[in-house]
């Protein structure tokens, strides 16, 4: 389920900029409310998913399309930002969860890019490529406890940590 926020234009509801309120910086603290109202629709997808489907059968995965804008937040010690071709434009991060499969917490800092997904999802399913007749994924890296760090755009000032815990 693609997401559009946070994004310009800088909006978000006073509940979210509500819990928020400790950061002082208006874009920031804007960018941190459309950033929490994203984790409460996923917290509800999560909810809603967990309710109807095995979790040690469902995958689920977030990730970002590229880095962060530095007057809305921080891409760490990472150059650049959103449109450049440093790393910190590019870098983003990324999240996957699977109950007996991916241990929680565990983190991978090697970098993949956004098209290795497609062989290592056609690969758990079992199927071949319709276009090539052939299946790769980046097992071991899948079956071992993973989640990308790369830059994040949601970091702000002080670092921001989710509001809601799965």
């Amino acid at each position: 389920m693609p997401f559009n926020a946070p994004h310009s234009p800088y909006q978000a509801l006073e509940e979210h900029l509500e819990r928020n309120k400790h950061i002082e910086n208006r874009i920031r603290h804007t960018h941190a409310g459309m950033v929490t109202s994203m984790d409460d629709a996923i917290g509800q997808i999560v909810d809603a998913a967990s309710q109807r489907l095995p979790r040690e059968n469902t995958l689920i995965f977030f990730c970002s399309d590229n880095g962060g804008i530095l007057r809305a937040g921080s891409n760490g010690d990472l150059r650049g930002e959103k449109s450049h071709v440093y790393e910190g434009g590019v870098r983003a991060p990324a999240i996957m969860v699977w109950e007996g499969t991916i241990k929680e917490g565990s983190v991978v800092k090697e970098p993949l890019h956004i098209t290795d997904l497609y062989p290592t999802l056609l690969g758990l399913t079992e199927e071949s490529d319709p276009l090539t007749n052939t299946s790769s994924s980046i097992p071991p890296r899948f079956e071992a406890p993973f989640a990308w760090v790369t830059g994040s755009w949601f970091a702000t000032e002080p670092p921001m940590r989710t509001s809601r815990s799965h």
